[in-house]
């Protein structure tokens, strides 16, 4: 049996990576393969980012959850995607670096 994994946006793997998961950070288009990879694997716990429902397809997510082998659940993506961008230079301002 392996651990349970993530599959979704780089920043909310990042989180579950923390919390000791297996977690994939992979955009949209990656996400259906990565999937389809750990259904059929050892995986007992699927957990998929919102941003990667779409690309992986409802019904796909909705046929593999009711097969409840392993188990798939669909987990709200951590807020402010688009802020890793902004990070160096928030950065450089908490230092007083850059203003």
């Amino acid at each position: 049996m392996g651990p349970p994994v993530f599959i979704g946006n780089e920043l909310t793997a990042a989180a579950f990576r923390l919390a000791g998961l297996e977690a994939i950070g992979c955009d949209p288009d990656a996400a259906r393969m990565r999937f389809e990879e750990h259904i059929a694997g050892e995986t007992r716990l699927l957990l998929v980012g919102q941003s990667c429902v779409a690309a992986i397809g409802a019904e796909r997510l909705s046929a593999a959850a009711a097969r409840a082998d392993p188990a798939v659940l669909v987990v709200a993506d951590v807020p402010g995607e688009g802020l890793q961008d902004e990070l160096p230079d928030s950065i450089r301002r908490e230092l007083g670096v850059m203003q």
